[in-house]
């Protein structure tokens, strides 16, 4: 009675734990997809398409990351924050206070 819904259950968790093997969990690179024109992202000059790498001296590599680091940060942003323009804007990295 049990070797069915067994067998059911453990053919479930392997399916599952190949997916997950193979697949992994989806991240999300740090890049910029919208920007309030009144926010805090606008006055640091941050545009769509922008790629941040640091914040506060640490390097950012995936959304997570920027999402912790702004969650611990400081009011106000230090100077070594950088964020590079993605493909479509032709710079590879300018510093938070971006130079024309």
């Amino acid at each position: 009675m049990f070797a069915g819904p067994g067998m059911n259950f453990v053919l479930a968790s392997v399916i599952f734990a190949v997916i997950l093997a193979t697949v992994g969990r989806p991240v999300w690179p740090a890049v910029v997809g919208r920007v309030a024109d009144d926010g805090p992202a606008a006055a640091a000059g941050l545009q769509p398409g922008d790629v941040v790498t640091a914040v506060d001296g640490r390097p950012i590599a995936y959304w997570e990351d920027l999402d912790r680091a702004i969650a611990t940060s400081q009011a106000e942003p230090p100077a070594d924050d950088h964020a590079g323009r993605g493909p479509a804007g032709g710079r590879d990295r300018a510093e938070a206070n971006r130079h024309a």
